[in-house]
């Protein structure tokens, strides 16, 4: 499995980056057993296997969608089947929808976890992540296993930095409600905090998706784009102001509280208004990481504000040499590494953050890797593979 879908990884067809997603099925087993499925309707079987090899999979990948289909995959031994033995086959596709990928981008509020099988899958040249029930069991990168060193933005000093502006959207949501907590008596008392920090992971998931790469400045609100600790240390070369998410992200989080706590019509009313928000929030997710496909980064506040584009750092750091790569979130463990075994633009954002403590950027690289860099004292951070998220395929 895991020979194949690396070798797949770095194929195109028709100048399209493929993605796929193999999971080891036994048939008997996926018909007759649901905690194998969990719940999923069985698997769609082929008339009859095909071998389990790289040029199968690229003739098939355009055809099955990686987010909605996994493709069923067991020992060559199947009844009536030529394929040797001692190889796998494919012998049909599991469809789940894209409701657990919509959860995942914060767009459902629950979905069944992906199937209890081994599942393989690559959407990135080089790129393999091992999963199991959506539960990440190892990655493989530039061949190099990651660790998760930082499994969400809310996590450490990059949560911590952030942590200012989760916090106010939580209290003014709360103060429109007229209540003292959003709500106190569930697991779900923190969502407005999450839905910020989910805001700011789905810009980054959306520039991976994406493929061209990109650069985030954040900044502290009180910073203007004339202030000049900002212009002395990058060029906006496209300022700009996009009408605020903020205000989305305030009626989201009342709407999601009137939808789960009232009933009849202000139910309704609640999830009407709870899906509209959430369309605004999902349309500002995708022109911001529009803008990271122009040359340059796109800089906004802590709050989301966009300023701008296109922006050029210009930030010098000459005693810059060495930045810690950390393996916790709080980068207590680390290993030192020097700024030039990195590329361009990487070496602008260690650069910039290291210059500007009230900083940190996110840097999304072409082949899906997404790094945070902050610094923290006199230290200079980077979390090398930001995982976006715990669960994934």
């Amino acid at each position: 499995m895991l020979d194949v879908v690396y070798h797949v990884s770095f194929l195109t067809e028709e100048a399209r980056q493929l993605a796929a997603v193999v999971a080891y099925v036994d048939p008997q087993l996926s018909q007759e057993s649901g905690r194998i499925r969990n719940l999923w309707q069985p698997t769609i079987p082929f008339r009859a296997p095909l071998p389990f090899t790289v040029g199968e999979v690229l003739r098939l990948a355009p055809a099955i969608d990686p987010t909605q289909c996994l493709i069923a995959v067991c020992p060559g031994n199947l009844p009536g089947n030529a394929i040797d033995r001692r190889f796998l086959a494919i012998w049909g596709i599991l469809y789940h929808g894209s409701k657990y990928w919509r959860l995942l981008a914060g767009r459902e509020s629950a979905a069944l976890s992906p199937p209890n099988c081994l599942t393989i899958s690559t959407f990135a040249p080089g790129s393999i992540t091992a999963s199991t029930l959506g539960i990440i069991l190892f990655r493989l990168r530039a061949g190099e296993l990651l660790g998760l060193p930082l499994e969400e933005l809310s996590d450490g000093h990059m949560g911590d930095f952030l942590k200012e502006a989760a916090d106010a959207l939580y209290h003014e949501v709360c103060q429109r409600l007229k209540r003292k907590r959003y709500d106190p008596r569930s697991d779900s008392d923190d969502h407005p905090r999450q839905q910020y920090f989910r805001t700011l992971t789905n810009i980054a998931k959306l520039t991976r998706n994406r493929r061209h790469g990109g650069t985030f400045v954040v900044i502290p609100d009180e910073i203007g784009p004339d202030d000049q600790r900002l212009t002395d240390r990058l060029t906006v070369k496209y300022p700009l102001t996009i009408p605020d998410v903020w205000e989305h992200l305030v009626h989201e989080s009342i709407a999601t509280w009137y939808y789960f706590h009232r009933k009849g019509h202000s139910r309704a009313e609640g999830r009407e208004r709870r899906e509209g928000a959430q369309e605004k929030i999902a349309d500002f997710e995708q022109l911001v990481a529009s803008l990271s496909g122009v040359d340059g980064a796109v800089v906004l506040t802590k709050r989301l504000k966009v300023l701008g584009f296109g922006a050029e750092i210009t930030a010098t750091s000459p005693s810059l040499r060495f930045v810690r790569v950390a393996e916790d979130p709080e980068g207590k463990k680390f290993s030192e590494k020097p700024i030039e075994s990195f590329g361009t633009r990487h070496r602008s954002a260690l650069r910039l953050c290291s210059s500007f403590e009230q900083s940190m950027c996110l840097v999304v690289s072409q082949d899906g890797a997404v790094r945070a860099i902050k610094r923290v004292g006199p230290h200079l951070y980077m979390w090398n593979d930001v995982s976006l998220g715990r669960f994934g395929l």
